[in-house]
């Protein structure tokens, strides 16, 4: 299953939720098998019944840096998958719950950092391996207005160099 798809996949029953978390879970990667299975469990103790799916393509290698618009209004972040394999270098990911954030200008509400393939490797679960990173937010992160996003070469808010190759990976929703 690819991560990199170009729609927002939104499901309204618990039972779709599951079926298409355990679709990803066959198609991922060893490393992110633990991820889905989590995500799983979770969304069956938790009650869960609706989320998307948000696609991350070429996640800012477009000269821009700007951010993207993720949702259009309140949501609930669940989840990420980044992958930053087609990169040696860190990278960051920046989210912050503005409707029309200004890269360099806007603070961001939540930096993550998103290793290369030679900046280092951690594994366990919620873990960076060989470029991937794979979170879960429980309970979950509210952002009240709007989810934005974009990721840069550089941490900080002054940051706003797009990586070298493109990032891609996933948002998980509501």
């Amino acid at each position: 299953m690819a991560y990199d798809t170009a729609t927002t996949v939104a499901l309204t029953t618990a039972a779709s939720v599951l079926s298409y978390v355990r679709t990803l879970k066959q198609g991922s990667r060893a490393e992110g098998v633990k991820f889905f299975e989590t995500l799983e469990d979770w969304i069956t103790r938790g009650g869960i019944t609706a989320m998307k799916f948000s696609p991350l393509s070429d996640f800012d290698n477009d000269g821009d840096a700007a951010f993207d618009a993720i949702s259009n209004g309140a949501t609930t972040l669940y989840g990420m998958y980044i992958d930053n394999s087609a990169n040696t270098a860190q990278n960051y990911v920046k989210l912050t719950n503005a409707t029309a954030p200004t890269p360099g200008t806007t603070a961001p509400d939540i930096i993550i950092y998103i290793p290369g393939t030679t900046t280092g490797i951690v594994t366990g679960e919620g873990a960076y391996s060989s470029g991937r990173y794979y979170h879960l937010f429980v309970p979950g992160i509210r952002f009240a207005t709007n989810l934005s996003g974009h990721c840069v070469s550089a941490a900080g808010t002054a940051g706003t160099t797009d990586p070298t190759s493109a990032v891609n990976g996933m948002l998980i929703h509501t």
